[in-house]
């Protein structure tokens, strides 16, 4: 476990870059309006464009939560937000349905991978009776950051446009992916155990506190 400093220090920079992907995330909706009646698209395809980002999100949620095994997870987090950072100014780009479609589905790919690695990463940075506190802070990015993607979509859109405003949203995760990359490793060089998934969800199942969880956020 690396020092309070530290941990607070990553904290800070996940939980704002969480706060970004959420408001990148859910300012196409505010957005979606102007972008089907500049690239002429029906209430169908406009649809399909949130359904391309879940798709790759939930497609490749599971390669990268494997992948965070071997690899280093400050190198993976920021690879994902500057995924998702490209994929942002080439929706702003698109001209037409399928470049929109393309970039929407890159983005799922690089939020699946800043979600799924940043969690085991903040963990170990925390102690057992901390992590609560520190969880609580970084999913409030799910609530707040969606409701401020639906707000500065709109008044950004309202102004200078909506490709303008998928650019502005774009630009930061570069910089803040480059700070990503110098945090430090709290796992160090040690191997992780084999993952037994029929071990890992009958563990799940049987716990109380996370079955709750689960079916409070799905309701």
């Amino acid at each position: 476990m690396l020092s309070q400093k530290s941990a607070i220090r990553a904290l800070t920079l996940l939980t704002l870059v969480n706060y970004l992907s959420y408001i990148d995330r859910f300012m196409l909706a505010a957005l979606l309006s102007s972008i089907q009646k500049d690239l002429h698209l029906s209430d169908l395809q406009g649809g399909l464009l949130a359904t391309a980002f879940m798709l790759a999100y939930v497609i490749t949620s599971p390669v990268f939560g494997w992948l965070v095994q071997a690899f280093k997870r400050s190198m993976l987090l920021a690879s994902g937000v500057a995924i998702w950072s490209v994929a942002s100014l080439l929706t702003g780009i698109a001209g037409q349905f399928y470049l929109m479609i393309a970039a929407r589905f890159l983005l799922g790919i690089g939020e699946s991978i800043f979600t799924t690695v940043a969690a085991p990463f903040i963990t170990d940075f925390f102690a057992v009776e901390k992590r609560g506190r520190a969880f609580s802070i970084f999913a409030s990015a799910a609530p707040a950051g969606a409701a401020l993607g639906y707000i500065l979509g709109g008044f950004l859109g309202s102004t200078i446009g909506w490709r303008n405003s998928f650019y502005i949203a774009g630009i930061p995760g570069f910089i803040l992916a480059l700070l990503i990359l110098r945090l430090p490793e709290p796992r160090g060089d040690s191997k992780l155990e084999a993952f037994d998934v029929k071990k890992s969800f009958g563990v799940l199942i049987h716990n109380r506190a996370s079955v709750c969880a689960v079916l409070g956020y799905t309701a």
